[in-house]
């Protein structure tokens, strides 16, 4: 007698996420430098996994805020080896004047005047042939055209600057501004985001799920009460957080930067 095999889509999500896990661990050893940037392959979504941007400064993927009000974020299945998501950016409406997501560095300020090397996958949606940049810091900034193939893009950063009164030099900033802008409908996606100490891009190893999920849990978390103690929270937050209730039975524990 033949026995019936039943996944659905939660199983076959932990099938591939045991397999990343088990090519991170396997290319542990591998020659690669530690990334600065958390979530870096999308896989943590806590918040949700869809966003219509009403404010600037909008949490989205984990620790990756989006900064264009009109635009709309969305977690994707991603076709590139060892990775399962990506971040995709649309502008959603007509006469917008840029289109940016981006991650924020804690204690930027360690990193001054060093090397930095951002590499990243990107491709165009809705449109081919569209320009596009992205920043380290204050004042490094590369652009590229991008079509709807992934294009493998990296940026060295030889002397990192930072402005700590603007969050938006702080980190990294994905954009596309008035020079050309992305059109209603149109947008880009992200994927295998790394920066790192260096004038080399080494290696991107997906980070172990659990270890990435309880990295972003150290900025934000979702709990069934909002009566946790500080010391209480694992792992231990950032900063004392901010209680939300986000649905019934829900709270959020906020420390973002």
């Amino acid at each position: 007698m033949g026995i019936g095999l039943k996944t659905n889509a939660t199983d076959l999500e932990q099938i591939a996420i045991n397999a990343m896990n088990d090519y991170s661990n396997k290319l542990s050893d591998s020659i690669a430098n530690p990334n600065i940037i958390i979530n870096g392959n999308f896989d943590i979504w806590q918040r949700n996994t869809s966003f219509d941007i009403q404010k600037i400064k909008t949490y989205t993927a984990d620790r990756w805020y989006a900064d264009t009000i009109g635009s709309i974020v969305t977690k994707e299945i991603c076709d590139l080896p060892y990775s399962l998501y990506c971040l995709r950016v649309i502008n959603n409406e007509l006469n917008l004047d840029t289109l940016t997501i981006g991650q924020i560095f804690e204690d930027c300020e360690k990193y001054i005047n060093s090397s930095l090397t951002l590499s990243f996958y990107a491709r165009a949606v809705g449109v081919s042939n569209k320009s596009f940049k992205y920043k380290l810091g204050l004042d490094c900034v590369g652009q590229t055209i991008l079509t709807p193939e992934w294009k493998k893009i990296t940026l060295c950063c030889e002397n990192f600057k930072t402005f700590t009164d603007s969050y938006k030099n702080q980190g990294l900033t994905f954009y596309a501004d008035e020079d050309d802008l992305f059109e209603m409908g149109e947008g880009f996606e992200i994927a295998q985001v790394k920066v790192e100490v260096g004038n080399i891009a080494t290696n991107f190893i997906p980070q172990n799920y659990t270890v990435e999920l309880s990295q972003c849990q150290r900025y934000y978390q979702l709990r069934s009460t909002s009566t946790i103690a500080d010391v209480d929270l694992r792992p231990n937050m950032r900063v004392t957080p901010k209680k939300t209730s986000v649905s019934t039975g829900i709270y959020s524990y906020d420390a973002e930067l």
